[in-house]
Order: C-alpha cells, then sequence, then structure tokens
C-alpha cells in the first residue's frame, strides 16, 4: 500500500508526504507532457532510525526513508502513532520533500507481498497486482479477486522518462489463490516493452475462476520473454461459463444463452501486436514450462501458442504432468493444443500423478 497526501502551499509550492507500509516493486508519479521540476530533499528528522525496507528517488536524487510509529487501532490523536503503547502502533517508512512541479517517484524494495487480499475490484481495467520492470518480487499467500488481470507482469513504455529500459527479472508468485472475472489470471504482458522478461515463476497457485485465460504470455512489444515456469497450478472452470462480452450502452444488460459452450483458455503464448503494443518491434518467446498443471470442469479448455513470423518466434515449450478432469495429457491431441507455424520445439512429458 502506498499513502501520497498532498498540500499545495502558497507561492506554488508542493509538499508531499510518503508513507510506504508495504512493498511497491516500482512506483511512477509523473504529469505527462510536462519536464519534472527539481525536489529539495531533506534529511531523517534528528534522532529517528533510517527504515531499511525501502530506497527512494526522486527525480534520481535519494531521499531518505525513516521509521516511525503509526496507529494499528482508530484511536486518534494530533500525531498518531507516538502517544500509543508499543503494542497498538506498527512501523511504517516515511519521507518528504518540497517540489514546484511534477516529479518522478521510484520506491524500490526487498519486503515480499505477503497475506494481501483484494476484492471489490468490480470494473473494467481494475487489475489485481502489476509487476511493471521490476525485479527480485515475491507475491505469496495471497487472495485476489479482480475485474482484470488478476497477476500480470510488464513492460510499459512511458516515453521520455519513463523505465522501459528495465528489464523484469526473478520474480516468484506462489501459494495464492486467484478469482479472475475479467481477463487472465497469470499473465505476462500484453505490453512487454522492456529488454527482457525472465526467470519467472506461478508455482503452487489456484485459479478458482478465470474469464479469457488462465495463464498468458503476451508478447505485444521488443521483450525477449524466456524462462517462464508455471508450476503445480489448479484451474477451476464452471458448468456454465458466460462468455466476455463488452457493454455497448450505460442501460445494456447481459443476455444469458442457455447454449454457450464458452469455456475459458487454459494456455496462451502469442507474439503479435495489440492495441497496447508500443514498440515498433516484436520479441520473442524462449523456454516456458508446464508443470503439473490440472484442470477441473464439465469441458476441456483450449490451448493454442501463435509466433509472429520467422524473425519474432515461440521456441522450447514444455508440457509435463497436465491433466484434464482427470485424465493425463501427453500428446497436443489430448491437451486440446494446436500451435501455429511459428512456434517450434514443443515437448510433452508423461503426466503421472
Amino acid at each position: 500500500m502506498i499513502v501520497v497526501s498532498q498540500l499545495v502551499m502558497p507561492g506554488n509550492t508542493t509538499i508531499r508526504w510518503l508513507a510506504v507500509p508495504i512493498l511497491v516493486g516500482l512506483l511512477r508519479v509523473v504529469t505527462t507532457g510536462q519536464t519534472a521540476a527539481p525536489a529539495t530533499i531533506w534529511a531523517a528528522p534528528a534522532g529517528e532510525t533510517l527504515c531499511e525496507d525501502y530506497a527512494l528517488r526522486v527525480n534520481g536524487q535519494t531521499v531518505p526513508v525513516y521509521s516511525c510509529r503509526v496507529s494499528a487501532v482508530p484511536f486518534n490523536q494530533v500525531w498518531p502513532g507516538y502517544q500509543r503503547p508499543i503494542d497498538q502502533a506498527e512501523f511504517a517508512g516515511f519521507a518528504h520533500w518540497g517540489m514546484s512541479g511534477p516529479v518522478s517517484v521510484e520506491i524500490t524494495s526487498k519486503r515480499s507481498f505477503t497475506n494481501v487480499k483484494l476484492v471489490g475490484l468490480w470494473r473494467y481495467n481494475a487489475d489485481g497486482i502489476d509487476i511493471c520492470h521490476s525485479q527480485d518480487v515475491v507475491i505469496r499467500n495471497s487472495f485476489v479477486r479482480a475485474f482484470d488481470d488478476a497477476i500480470v507482469l510488464k513492460g510499459l513504455n512511458w516515453g521520455q522518462g519513463g523505465f522501459h529500459d528495465r528489464p523484469v527479472r526473478n520474480v516468484r508468485v506462489h501459494n495464492n489463490v486467484i478469482w479472475c472475472d475479467w481477463g487472465r489470471a497469470l499473465e505476462i504482458g500484453a505490453e512487454t516493452s522492456a529488454p527482457e522478461i525472465s526467470n519467472v515463476r506461478f508455482q503452487d497457485c489456484d485459479i478458482i475462476r478465470t474469464t479469457h485465460i488462465a495463464m498468458d504470455v503476451q508478447c505485444g512489444d521488443r521483450a525477449l520473454v524466456h524462462d517462464i515456469r508455471y508450476e503445480n497450478i489448479r484451474v477451476e472452470t464452471d458448468d456454465v461459463c458466460p462468455a466476455p462480452r463488452m457493454q455497448g450502452s450505460r442501460d445494456e444488460r447481459y443476455m444469458e444463452d442457455a447454449k454457450d459452450q464458452y469455456v475459458p483458455n487454459l494456455l496462451v503464448i502469442v507474439i503479435s501486436k495489440n492495441p497496447y503494443s508500443k514498440d515498433p518491434e516484436r520479441g520473442n518467446v524462449r523456454d516456458v514450462t508446464y508443470a503439473g498443471v490440472s484442470v477441473t470442469g464439465r469441458r476441456a479448455p483450449r490451448s493454442f501458442f501463435n509466433g509472429l513470423d520467422a524473425q519474432h518466434t515461440v521456441q522450447g515449450v514444455t508440457i509435463d504432468n497436465l491433466w484434464l478432469n482427470s485424465k493425463p495429457a501427453s500428446t497436443a491431441a489430448e491437451a486440446n493444443l494446436s500451435a501455429g507455424q511459428y512456434v517450434s520445439d514443443v515437448r510433452f512429458g508423461k503426466a503421472a500423478k
């Protein structure tokens, strides 16, 4: 969670306080089309302990983050935290700076997302957790219900001053429960504007509902996406899965179709320009492994892999120990999988429980 409060003072001076009580891999706050202004950095108050969990930079300048007690109970005071008994307070990292215009804020941390519960994300583009241009990230022991992609890794291109020169690397997502009401449950992309997205592990997760795709790799920009592993992923599909549709007007209601045979896709890898692509060039996908994936549902889902052309291909996909409704799937036909012309070296291992 990031808490940013802003107070506009006379003389067009803006003071910001920033509280960072849990992990944020990378945050950028800047007004599009405006040049970032110089920021005035103040040292931590005398006697305060510096917080070791976070590093903060404003317009490239290091800002000290210090620890302070904040209230863990709804018991108010002028300066929350300092008047509380220690057992009724918790520690957070605080920083402050002055500026006269928009700034670029970057927060890095070695802490992990753990025991996070996200619910109430009810509208389009309400992603759960997006990891963008970050390294050494862990998301574990959490529940995410989102009305768009639930847990997704991205490379975003904001143009000048952005972070699209930085990779997404060393990400582990494990022991989570995913409920995705729209979009993809566990995804890479669709924006992949980064040098590479690599060494990513999705492990021991339960996808109890998804709408479009359970496990998706969309390479819509230039990144080399490689060394991706989905392991011990359990997927449930409902007996009746309403097909996703875009609402055409405010008063339009969803009309159910009793003959609808829709079921979300299971495994998808695709290299293609999409509405979110910013790079002029597409990337490649290498070395993706699905190990110990099992699906429970009335109808078997479809999977497909597609490259773009001879220079932008999918190579080296391993599918090991795949089960569809308690039946082993050791061939493309049994897995309900199709692979396009620019896909090579797709290997099946023996399904054994």
